[in-house]
């Protein structure tokens, strides 16, 4: 995360360094995970094209009128994985798990979890 934007505020505006950051649209960034925050993943696949993997988790209200994902970047991809749990709870556990060549990749990945004051949203980009 861009140190000299503090938490709770979105990034007020996108150089070519910056073009992954949310933008002041996409809600305020409440926490961000980027560089060595990422936990270490060890159970890669075999196969996977992959061979190292971090990951990180956001809790996302469920009462809130919006959750949202987004991304930002070139070379992103990925999937959406819904998983029903017979654990009633009032959030929504979000994991992220993100693949990569070189650790100048993961150095360069944030996840950020994002509020929507006047949506009454919740999200991750």
């Amino acid at each position: 995360m861009d140190p000299s934007v503090p938490l709770g505020e979105s990034q007020p505006s996108l150089s070519a360094n910056d073009a992954g950051w949310p933008t002041p649209a996409d809600g305020t960034v409440e926490r961000s995970v980027g560089g060595s925050d990422w936990s270490k993943y060890t159970h890669n696949p075999s196969g996977s094209r992959y061979p190292l993997s971090a990951e990180t988790s956001f809790e996302l209200p469920v009462n809130s009128a919006l959750i949202y994902f987004l991304t930002r970047g070139g070379g992103n991809s990925g999937d959406v994985h819904i998983v029903n749990s017979n654990i009633s709870k009032d959030s929504v556990d979000v994991l992220f798990h993100v693949d990569y060549h070189r650790q100048e990749a993961l150095d360069h990945a944030n996840v950020c979890l994002l509020k929507k004051e006047q949506e009454d949203g919740q999200g991750a980009g």
